[in-house]
């Protein structure tokens, strides 16, 4: 048995002879507060309140853990597209990529446990679920059953808020949808309808694109340009390990003139400036290209809608270019306003 397990294997054993019956650790009632751990690939993550999070603390070698990933994975499908994240913190390190595609969201490395020793989490697997202020609203050492925690997470997010005021921030990304080719396709004529739907509602958004699209699909990008919208950057290729951002900025200075500011990767909810500054903004990501539907991606971003929030959506759907007058109108209609999202 490897050194590092065994020693994980005898601290295990140790907690089940010492431990008190009812394990340590955030208690409903309880917040967490803001942190910052390295994602597994070497990047950090800096979370904070905003949004519903499922915390599951684990060691990927543990059987309990093996359990307990199918309930997590079950309750994150069934929660898909709801403003709520799930984040496994693994504790082991070594073996951190054996939690690779088991559950959705995040998996932040947490080697030795100091982070779940600074929450008093003595024994995993450890669930917490946390509402938009970091509140713990449920936490249980071993395995949560999956009905359980989609119970607590639909519960913390409540009713549809009331008129609240404020700005929210449209952001679209994969634009444009066009590809290269001597006719337009379906997809460029979804762009122009995009254009279309946000000129006539009066609303500015901010377009994230793809660089290798940029020289092929010049009119669409001017006119977004001319009318008042943002032209940011999306990786060249849709590619994180390589987004070759230097080039994907010169290539939309080269078409539009303007000079882009903001990265957003794709696949994350994080939105970064190109000096590699996070910006410190709350995402509503109601997985428009899941097409869950008009009426359900609609209840997605009102459900989650507040003052400063960033809405992400996709270029090149059809659903969300159907919904997107109504979206506009529901939070017009709660006082919202809307601007372009920039440094």
């Amino acid at each position: 048995m490897p050194r590092a397990l065994t020693a994980w294997v005898a601290v295990g054993l140790l907690m089940l002879v010492i431990a008190p019956p009812c394990a340590a650790g955030p208690a409903p009632g309880d917040h967490i507060k803001p942190f910052a751990l390295e994602r597994l690939g070497a990047e950090v993550m800096h979370w904070q309140p905003g949004k519903a999070a499922v915390f599951s603390f684990c060691a990927f070698w543990c059987d309990t853990w093996k359990e307990q990933s199918q309930r997590l994975s079950a309750a994150a499908r069934a929660l898909n597209g709801l403003p709520a994240d799930f984040i496994t913190i693994s504790v082991d390190g070594r073996w951190s990529e054996r939690g690779v595609g088991k559950i959705g969201g995040q998996v932040l490395l947490d080697p030795g446990g100091e982070f779940c020793q600074s929450l008093g989490i003595e024994r995993i697997p450890y669930t917490a679920v946390v509402d938009t202020e970091g509140q713990v609203l449920y936490a249980t050492q071993g395995i949560a059953r999956a009905a359980v925690i989609e119970q607590v997470v639909r519960e913390s997010l409540g009713p549809e808020p009331a008129a609240s005021g404020g700005t929210v921030y449209l952001t679209f990304d994969d634009f444009p949808s066009g590809t290269a080719g001597p006719s337009p396709s379906r997809a460029d004529d979804l762009d122009d309808r995009l254009l279309d739907a946000l000129r006539s509602a009066g609303v500015k958004a901010t377009f994230f694109c793809i660089g290798n699209r940029v020289k092929q699909n010049e009119a669409v990008l001017r006119r977004a340009v001319r009318e008042g919208h943002s032209v940011q950057i999306h990786s060249w290729d849709h590619r994180t390990d390589n987004p070759m951002i230097e080039r994907c900025a010169q290539a939309i200075k080269d078409v539009t003139g303007t000079n882009p500011v903001l990265y957003h990767p794709p696949g994350s909810t994080e939105f970064v400036q190109v000096s590699r500054d996070r910006l410190p903004v709350t995402v509503i990501d109601p997985s428009d290209y899941l097409r869950p539907g008009n009426k359900e991606l609609l209840r997605r971003v009102l459900l989650a809608a507040k003052p400063g929030n960033v809405v992400l959506l996709h270029a090149g759907v059809s659903g969300t270019l159907a919904v997107l007058p109504e979206i506009i109108r529901a939070l017009r209609g709660r006082g919202f306003a809307f601007e372009v999202l920039s440094r």
